[in-house]
């Protein structure tokens, strides 16, 4: 009884030292040889969040659809801004823009942060932006020169505005 013995049969110490070397070797090569979980680029569903920084879109076009006047409607659209989880927003700055000559315009604008349900731009009863229909005050205007200007008829245009046709 020399030999080392055991259920299936003997065991040589070579055979022993190789099986070792060997299991200790594939599991050094695991992580390569096994596909990527992780990824440090960018994949179709995920997003890389700098440590800091800022953001300019530049400017968006919105459109609004599947307004209905005969039950009240509004006309709706979604503009999507990813921001990193936990982020902290400061200095945010946005403007509001219709450009009538562009044919872009705006009757009674509301922004409403989705998530939140926070107002972030009520325009509600205030006209159109892009384009006015009429003065401010009566419309038709009805006044008289006096003696050769009648001031009664206002109309409220936005700073920056050029008139190109009126």
């Amino acid at each position: 009884m020399n030999k080392r013995s055991r259920a299936v049969g003997p065991v040589k110490s070579g055979m022993r030292a190789l099986s070792l070397v060997l299991v200790m070797v594939l599991a050094s090569l695991s992580p390569i040889l096994s596909p990527k979980t992780v990824s440090a680029h960018e994949g179709t569903n995920s997003s890389i969040w700098p440590m800091d920084g800022s953001e300019d879109t530049g400017w968006v076009q919105i459109n609004a659809t599947d307004a209905d006047p005969i039950n009240g409607t509004q006309a709706s659209g979604e503009w999507m801004l990813n921001f990193a989880p936990g982020a902290i927003l400061d200095n945010v700055t946005m403007e509001i823009r219709a450009d009538g000559t562009q044919g872009v315009t705006i009757q009674q604008p509301l922004l409403i942060s989705q998530d939140t349900g926070q107002v972030l731009f009520d325009w509600r009863g205030n006209g159109w932006l892009g384009q006015s229909f009429g003065f401010d005050n009566t419309n038709p205007h009805q006044g008289r020169l006096n003696p050769n200007a009648d001031v009664g008829a206002t109309v409220t245009l936005p700073s920056g505005t050029e008139i190109t046709d009126f």
